[in-house]
């Protein structure tokens, strides 16, 4: 805990004006600030991955986890977010499409009727059902490829070297697919709304062990896992700066 820092804001955008000591958003790829004219000059702004806050259980499963390459089990995992049609139409393909000895599990934050349709599917379809972020870091350490969308959780996953196909399921998730592509982070495969049976399974076809080893090394390099450490080095500069 760092005394002296009043307000911290955690935007999802730039749309809108904080009056904060500290702002924090590790979604923001481009190295210029677009909160400039959004912020108090003597706010102190933290853009970028860089400071993406990693919950320190993440070095437990970097160390415990060495992966090969193959692909035996999958983790499914939305966000946040109603997706429940298009999420039945994803893990029906991914059964149809894998063998029966492929692992599935599905994180999803439903409720009433809707996980009621999820877990009566999982259950005849031989999946497992997991409430979101009940067995989270259990789930990723497991996991050899995980299929999800773009929001936040995209850093921890890169963080523990967990290979991903990504979905677009926010307007800010572009810029973030963008840059999870171009650096071998990721596999893009567009907006969520849109999902397609025949590019998800093709997509599958296409991955080899090398690529899945490739993306699993770029995302560790990519995030280090550091980021809460750097927040609270940042707010102590920022308190002793006020001094």
């Amino acid at each position: 805990l760092v005394t002296g820092v009043q307000t911290c804001a955690l935007p999802i955008c730039p749309i809108r004006r904080h009056l904060s000591d500290i702002l924090i958003d590790p979604n923001r790829l481009s190295p210029e600030s677009p909160y400039t004219d959004l912020v108090d000059e003597k706010c102190k702004v933290l853009i970028g991955p860089y400071y993406s806050a990693i919950r320190q259980t993440i070095d437990g499963i970097k160390k415990n986890r060495r992966r090969t390459g193959a692909l035996r089990r999958i983790l499914v995992d939305l966000g946040g977010g109603y997706w429940t049609d298009i999420l039945l139409k994803l893990i029906a393909s991914l059964r149809s499409w894998g063998t029966p000895d492929l692992e599935i599990d599905v994180i999803a934050q439903a409720d009433g009727t809707d996980r009621d349709r999820l877990e009566r599917y999982c259950e005849t379809a031989g999946i497992r059902f997991n409430r979101y972020l009940q067995t989270y870091h259990e789930l990723l350490m497991k996991a050899d490829l995980a299929i999800a969308s773009a929001g936040n959780a995209v850093w921890e996953r890169c963080c523990v070297g967990l290979p991903s196909l990504v979905f677009e399921t926010k307007d800010w998730h572009n810029a973030v697919v963008k840059t999870l592509e171009s650096d071998d982070l990721a596999i893009a495969m567009g907006a969520l709304q849109q999902f397609n049976e025949d590019k998800l399974k093709q997509a599958l076809d296409d991955l080899t062990p090398a690529q899945l080893l490739k993306m699993s090394q770029a995302g560790m390099t990519f995030i280090d896992g550091q980021g809460a450490q750097r927040i609270v080095t940042a707010m102590s500069e920022f308190v002793t700066a006020k001094v």
